[in-house]
């Protein structure tokens, strides 16, 4: 679909919370392969399945096999990322550097799950990672809600 003038406030608003000029254009109605949608959805199930962990940790009073469930969880998320990004590579022929796309499809597929893996994900993995390494030195970490990468 064509892009088209911002006329919803929602959107508005996300651009204005970013510092994105409100002109900017939005597209709707995109549709992705099924692959990408395979990854896709590997990928946030295993940020959801880790999230959880990370509440029945903080309801657990430092529960041994809920601390090891949630670093289980944590490597799931990784594995899910690189194979993401394996998709990404495929998406560009192989060689990041110099894409080759296929297609708009596979450019656009390959343009989004490289910002997310990029841009939100690895901030994610990395601020967690670090967590773990805090608690399992024996550091006290409280965590706020606007403390998580997002």
């Amino acid at each position: 679909m064509a892009d088209k003038p911002i006329t919803r406030l929602e959107e508005a608003r996300m651009f204005k919370k970013q510092g994105l000029p409100l002109n900017t254009p939005v597209e709707d109605g995109r549709t992705f392969s099924a692959e990408y949608d395979k990854h896709w959805v590997r990928l946030t199930r295993a940020y959801f399945d880790f999230m959880s962990a990370v509440d029945d940790y903080g309801r657990s009073d430092g529960s041994p096999v809920k601390w090891r469930q949630l670093t289980r969880r944590l490597d799931a998320i990784r594995k899910e990322m690189q194979n993401c990004e394996a998709f990404a590579g495929k998406l560009c022929g192989g060689n990041v550097a110099t894409p080759v796309f296929k297609s708009e499809q596979a450019e656009a597929e390959f343009q989004v799950l490289v910002f997310f893996i990029t841009e939100r994900a690895m901030p994610f993995v990395e601020f967690w990672e670090d967590t773990i390494d805090a608690v399992a030195d024996g550091k006290a970490r409280v965590i706020h809600g606007d403390d998580i990468p997002r």
